[in-house]
């Protein structure tokens, strides 16, 4: 269970959000500039509101009285709209780098490879990846850790009409399997995340819930 309270103050901009979330999908479906890159970056723990609280799973991540968890202790994982890969590791060790080195590699690691359309470029380094490959590697880096709160920004962008289709596909079994509470900030693609639970409509940095 994610429960959220915050506020975040920006010169022209205040993002002020409240709502809670179980075990399901929310999506984001605002304009750009409305506050969701903003918010999953709160919830991640790489920007500090300035009021309110943020529980998941009855552990407190934020508190405006002294509690901060650092973002490597939160078990998030959050896709952002920026190339993070490490330009010195293939896409295999980019996909496992968040794993304890001695273990085997898991079975969620081939079915990623084989549906992200990854398993050609196993071996590849990211320099020689296009720009959709970068994005697919980045999400399969990001659903390999199995976080209990995933976040996903913009995760269609750059990807052609087909693997979009197989990236939703993707995402609805994965959350319906592994059941993380999900955010999902997209702007566009909106008629291919239709499996989603709920929706949050953000608006000059103010939010409302639609079912």
């Amino acid at each position: 269970m994610l429960e959220v309270s915050i506020t975040k103050q920006f010169p022209l901009f205040t993002l002020k959000t409240s709502f809670s979330l179980g075990k399901e999908t929310m999506l984001l479906c605002s304009p750009s500039g409305s506050g969701k890159t903003t918010l999953l970056r709160c919830l991640a723990g790489l920007e500090r509101p300035d009021s309110g609280h943020i529980l998941l799973n009855g552990r407190l991540l934020f508190l405006k009285r002294g509690i901060n968890m650092p973002a490597s202790f939160r078990s998030i994982a959050l896709m952002s709209q920026d190339n993070t890969l490490f330009p010195h590791l293939t896409v295999k060790q980019n996909l496992l780098y968040s794993l304890p080195r001695n273990d085997k590699t898991p079975p969620l690691y081939y079915e990623l490879l084989h549906k992200l359309n990854l398993s050609a470029h196993e071996q590849c380094y990211p320099e020689t990846l296009s720009g959709g490959e970068k994005r697919r590697t980045i999400l399969g880096r990001t659903l390999m850790r199995r976080p209990a709160l995933l976040l996903l920004d913009e995760p269609f962008s750059g990807l052609d009409e087909a693997m979009c289709e197989q990236i939703a596909t993707l995402l609805e079994d994965y959350c319906r399997s592994y059941r993380p509470v999900t955010l999902i900030a997209s702007h566009i693609r909106l008629e291919l995340l239709g499996w989603a639970n709920c929706r949050l409509n953000l608006s000059n940095g103010k939010s409302a819930r639609a079912s």
